[in-house]
């Protein structure tokens, strides 16, 4: 019985073979790249710069901002965090009150959970119950960040205020807590 060893034809090493596989049309490795006389271009490399800074953190190019400005995109999140930072440095009820009736008309649910902390410290069971419907949304969408700092909250709001229906949502809150 012959053996398989008896080919004619000559044995490649391992070395010839990947050789060969990198020469191959059928496989590419890498993705063909842009023109190599637009990457020398000083225009690409001041595209290379700014989007380097926007990834490291050091903020939008102009250009970008100045597009993102003409539709109005950062005036809505601006806003937001504004007042947002406004419910939370509020010193007195009028004032929360002000800040979270301007914030619901133009936003539906309040984000912020340093904001909805400051509303779960309010003596204002009608801000309490806002505050405990918004945190449970977030809860529910997967975005709340704090919870534990929330809970305490929750539980001095429980042992302070008077309405049974807070009472019973915030119990049930921080269950899911």
């Amino acid at each position: 019985m012959a053996s398989d060893d008896s080919d004619d034809r000559p044995k490649r090493s391992w070395r010839e073979i990947d050789q060969m596989r990198e020469k191959s049309g059928h496989r590419r490795n890498e993705r063909p790249t842009a023109n190599p006389r637009l990457e020398r271009t000083q225009a690409y490399r001041s595209y290379k710069t700014q989007l380097n800074k926007l990834f490291d953190g050091g903020g939008l190019p102009d250009v970008l901002k100045n597009k993102l400005a003409e539709k109005g995109i950062g005036n809505e999140a601006k806003r937001k965090k504004e007042l947002a930072s406004a419910i939370s440095a509020a010193n007195n009820s009028k004032q929360l009150q002000k800040t979270v009736s301007e914030y619901k008309e133009s936003f539906s649910n309040l984000e912020d959970e340093e904001a909805l902390a400051t509303m779960l410290n309010s003596d204002n069971e009608k801000f309490v119950l806002a505050a405990i419907i918004d945190i449970d949304k977030l809860l529910s969408e997967g975005i709340l960040k704090r919870g534990a700092s929330l809970k305490a909250r929750l539980k001095t709001a429980i042992m302070t205020l008077e309405s049974p229906r807070i009472k019973e949502q915030a119990k049930e809150l921080l269950d899911k807590l």
